[in-house]
C-alpha cells in the first residue's frame, strides 16, 4: 500500500496480489479513495482475511473512516463500509490522520482512529479530541471512545501544528497472542511547552481484557523527566500474554525539542525508543448500577425490561425476589450477556412488590452485587383513565368529535359513554371494546348547540376499572352566522382591479365562500371561490374590468353545513383617467413669456401626467415631451422657446389602469422683441475739425440693442458712403 501525489492531488493504491517467490512479481494495483500518509492500515486475521482501514480522500468522503476486507489475499475486496461519518450538520467530528487496525483472535477487525472538530478548511488543535475503536463485535458496530478529555488531562496543542497533531492523536492498536485482550497506545499533549511554545507529547495506553467490550482507564507510559517529546507510537500487532500478565511491545520516536517532528521545525536530538509494558489486569467486574425500573416504581407491567449499566463484565447474574433478603427468589438467571433482561410472562404477579439485583462475572471472577432496587407490578384491574379532549367545558365542539384520553397501561380495551345528563340516564353513545385511547363519534349521534357529558373506563382480562371523571362539552351551533364584510367599504369607487376583499371571522367557521358579480342577484359571477380558510381574498388580475360596478358577498361553513350569505356590498373599479382640462395660458394667448407656466385641472384618478409641446398642431415637431409629472402645472425653462413663435400643447393622465385620452390642443404665441432706441453720438463732437484720419467713434448704449451699424458718408443724405459696418456689439468703433 502506498500514497502518491500528482500536482497536489493524492492517489492511494493497494496491491491486488503479490508473488512472494523472488523476484516478487506484482500482478497489478488497485486505487481507492484514500487520503495521504498515516491515513490507512492493513492487518491479517488468524483465518487469513486481509483487512484494510482508511480515511476518505479530500475529493471523496473526506474525514470519514472506512473498512474493507479481502478473502483472496488482496485480489478482490468487499465494498467499503463507512465506520465513521464526518457530518458538518451535526457534530462536525471527523478523522484527521492516525488510523490503525488489527484482527482479534476472534477474526474480527478492530480499527483505532482519532476524531476532532473539523471544518472544510481547517482543524482545531486547541480543542479536545478523542481516540475511538470500532469493531462489528462491540457496541453494535458503533465506535466507542477509549480516550478523551474525560479520562486524559486536556492540554491544547500549541506552537507549530501544521502536521495535524491533535491533543489526543495517532493511535496504534494490537492484540494478545492468545486470549481476548486488546491494546491501544496513542500520543497526548502535556502541560509543558518548548521555547517556541510547541507542546511536548507523551505516550498513553489503554487496554481491554474482553475483545474491546470495555476499556481500562488510559495510563501515561513515557517518563516525565528528563523532558522529551514522545510521538508516533506503534504497537506490535501481536503481544505475548500468560494468564493475567500481558507483555506489550511498542516503539516510538523521542526528541529533545518539542515540535521537532513538525515540518520545517528545528531539529533536536532524536531517538527511536522501544517500550515494554506489562499491565496486570483486574478481572473483577465493578458493581452494576440499576437503571430501570427505578427504585420504588409502581404500576410496572408483569413483563418488565430490567436495565443496568455495563460493569466491565462478560456476563451477569440477575435475581428477582419477593423479599429484600432474596430468601425466596422467583428469578435467578445467570449467563446474561447484555446489560438488560426481559422477564417472561406468567412469572410475576399483579400488584406485588419485587426486589432485584445484578452482579457481573468475568471468566471465573465474580463482582459484587448491585444495590437492591424494588418495584410494584400493576394492579389486576385497569387504572382510572384521564380524559384529554374535548377539554372540560369546551364550546363550539363538532357534532362528530374525537374523544381522547391518556393510555391506561393495564387496559386492553375501553368503554366510552356520552349522555345528555350527569347521571347518564339518557345516554346517546355507549361503546365497548375500544382498543385505542381515542374514538371518533359518528355523525347523526350528537345534536347542534347541545351540552353533553362523557366518561371512560378501562377493561382487561381481570375485569373493568373505575369510570373516569365526568367532563362536559357543548356542540357548535347548527350553522355558522353570516360574515360581516369589511373592505372595500360599501359603495366604494375607484377601487383597484386587484382588490383584497376582507370580512370578519365567523366563530366556529371552518371555511368560507366568496362571490363577486356584475349584478346584485348574482345571476352571473366573475368570482366564485370556496373552501377559503382566510378571511381575505385577493382578486387575481384580469378578472375585474375597469370602471365597472361589482357586487360581492360571503358565507361561512362548519362541520354542520353552510350558513347564510352576508349582506351584499358593492364597489366600482377604477377607470381610465379622463382627459385633463387645460387652464393657462389661455388658448390663443399672445405675447407669452419665453418661460411660461402651463397649467391644467386635476384628474381625480390620475397618478401622473404627460405633457407635449410642439411647433405644429399635429405634434410632428415636438420640442418638449415631459412624462411622469406629479403636479398639474409645469414651467417651461429657458431656452426652449423663441420670440414671436406659435406653440401647441396638450396633456394626458395615467393611473394603474392605463393612460387616458389627450386633452384638447391649445396654443400660445411668444412675445415680440422691442426695437432699440436711436443712439446718442458722443465722440467726436458734432462739427469737430482737425479730426484724425483714424478716429474713434463713441455713442451712448441703446436699450434693447443687440448690435449696432455705423455709416460714414461725405454728404448729409449718405448717398456717398465711405464706411458701412454692421454687427458691432459694443457702443464704440
Amino acid at each position: 500500500m502506498f500514497t502518491s501525489s500528482i500536482s497536489g492531488a493524492f492517489y492511494t493504491y493497494t496491491n491486488k496480489a503479490t508473488n512472494l517467490s523472488p523476484p516478487g512479481i506484482f500482478s497489478g494495483y488497485q486505487t481507492y479513495p484514500g487520503d495521504q500518509s498515516e491515513a490507512y492500515s492493513l492487518a491479517l486475521a488468524p483465518n487469513g482475511t486481509v483487512g484494510h482501514a482508511f480515511i476518505g480522500s479530500d475529493l471523496e468522503d473526506p474525514n470519514d473512516v472506512f473498512y474493507r476486507s479481502s478473502a483472496d489475499g488482496g485480489l478482490t475486496w468487499t465494498p467499503k463500509q463507512r465506520i465513521w461519518d464526518w457530518n458538518v450538520t451535526t457534530d462536525s467530528l471527523g478523522c484527521l490522520r492516525g488510523v490503525s487496525m488489527v484482527f482479534g483472535n476472534n477474526n474480527q477487525p478492530y480499527v483505532a482512529f482519532n476524531t476532532s472538530l473539523l471544518t472544510e478548511t481547517g482543524f482545531f488543535p486547541a480543542l479536545p479530541s478523542q481516540i475511538r475503536v470500532w469493531s462489528p463485535a462491540i457496541n453494535g458496530g458503533i465506535p466507542v471512545i477509549v480516550a478523551s478529555d474525560s479520562n486524559v488531562p486536556f492540554y491544547p496543542n500549541t506552537g507549530d501544528v501544521t502536521d495535524a497533531f491533535l491533543p489526543l492523536c495517532r493511535p496504534s492498536i494490537g492484540r494478545a497472542s492468545s486470549g481476548n485482550a486488546m491494546f491501544v497506545a496513542f500520543t497526548a499533549t502535556t502541560g509543558q511547552v518548548g521555547t517556541d511554545s510547541s507542546s511536548y507529547f507523551a505516550v498513553w495506553s489503554s487496554y481491554s481484557p474482553e475483545y474491546g467490550i470495555y476499556w481500562g482507564a488510559p495510563e501515561w507510559l513515557t517518563p516525565s523527566s528528563p523532558l522529551r517529546d514522545w510521538r508516533f507510537v506503534s504497537v506490535s500487532p501481536t503481544n505475548n500474554i500468560v494468564n493475567n500478565t500481558w507483555t506489550v511491545q511498542m516503539v516510538c520516536q523521542s526528541d529533545s525539542l518539542a515540535g521537532t517532528h513538525v515540518n520545517c521545525s528545528p531539529i533536536g536530538r532524536g531517538e527511536l525508543v522501544g517500550i515494554r509494558f506489562v499491565p496486570t489486569f483486574n478481572y473483577t467486574p465493578s458493581m452494576p448500577l440499576l437503571i430501570s425500573p427505578s427504585n420504588g416504581s409502581i404500576n410496572i407491567f408483569t413483563t418488565p425490561l430490567l436495565d443496568w449499566n455495563a460493569a466491565n463484565a462478560t456476563s451477569y447474574r440477575v435475581q428477582v425476589s419477593t423479599d429484600s433478603l432474596f430468601g425466596s427468589t422467583v428469578i435467578d438467571q445467570s449467563n446474561v450477556t447484555s446489560s438488560q433482561y426481559r422477564i417472561d410472562t406468567l412469572v410475576l404477579n399483579h400488584n406485588t412488590k419485587y426486589f432485584w439485583r445484578v452482579k457481573g462475572i468475568n471468566i471465573s471472577v465474580t463482582g459484587p452485587w448491585s444495590l437492591v432496587s424494588n418495584f410494584r407490578t400493576i394492579t389486576q384491574l385497569p387504572l382510572t383513565p384521564i380524559l384529554s379532549s374535548p377539554a372540560n367545558g369546551a364550546i363550539n365542539v363538532s357534532v362528530t368529535p374525537l374523544l381522547d384520553w391518556e393510555t391506561v397501561i393495564n387496559a386492553y380495551a375501553y368503554r366510552a359513554q356520552i349522555a345528555r345528563d350527569l347521571n347518564f340516564s339518557s345516554t346517546v353513545f355507549d361503546q365497548s371494546g375500544i382498543t385505542q385511547s381515542q374514538i371518533s363519534v359518528q355523525s347523526s349521534v350528537l345534536r347542534n348547540d347541545t351540552t353533553y357529558y362523557w366518561r371512560i373506563y378501562g377493561q382487561n382480562s381481570f375485569g373493568t376499572g373505575q369510570w373516569s371523571s365526568i367532563w362536559e362539552f357543548t356542540t357548535i351551533d347548527f350553522l355558522p352566522a353570516a360574515p360581516t364584510l369589511i373592505v372595500p367599504a360599501n359603495g366604494s369607487i375607484n377601487v383597484t382591479l386587484t382588490p383584497a376583499l376582507t370580512w370578519a371571522a365567523v366563530s366556529g367557521a371552518i371555511s368560507y365562500r366568496l362571490q363577486v358579480s356584475t349584478d346584485s342577484l348574482f345571476n352571473t359571477t366573475v368570482v366564485n371561490a370556496g373552501n377559503l380558510t382566510s378571511v381575505t381574498y385577493n382578486v387575481p388580475s384580469s378578472v375585474l374590468s375597469q370602471n365597472v360596478r361589482y357586487f360581492w358577498r360571503a358565507n361561512a361553513t362548519n362541520s354542520n353545513g353552510t350558513g347564510p350569505w352576508s349582506i351584499v356590498w358593492n364597489f366600482t373599479t377604477i377607470g381610465m383617467p379622463a382627459a385633463p382640462q387645460l387652464v393657462a395660458p389661455p388658448n390663443g394667448a399672445d405675447s407669452t413669456s419665453l418661460t411660461p407656466t402651463l397649467d391644467w385641472n386635476n384628474v381625480t384618478t390620475a397618478t401622473e401626467y404627460n405633457l407635449l409641446v410642439a411647433t405644429d398642431s399635429l405634434f410632428n415637431n415636438i420640442i418638449l415631451d415631459i412624462p411622469f409629472l406629479n403636479f398639474t402645472e409645469f414651467q417651461i425653462p429657458a431656452p426652449y422657446l423663441t420670440y414671436v413663435t406659435k406653440y401647441y400643447w396638450k396633456v394626458n393622465a395615467t393611473n394603474s389602469v392605463g393612460t387616458g385620452a389627450w386633452s384638447a390642443v391649445w396654443n400660445f404665441t411668444t412675445r415680440q422683441v422691442q426695437p432699440p432706441v436711436a443712439p446718442n453720438l458722443t465722440q467726436p463732437p458734432n462739427n469737430s475739425t482737425n479730426v484724425s484720419l483714424t478716429p474713434s467713434f463713441d455713442w451712448q448704449n441703446s436699450s434693447n440693442a443687440a448690435y449696432y451699424k455705423v455709416n460714414i458718408a461725405t454728404d448729409l443724405n449718405f448717398n456717398n458712403l465711405v464706411l458701412n459696418r454692421d454687427s458691432i456689439t459694443a457702443s464704440s468703433f
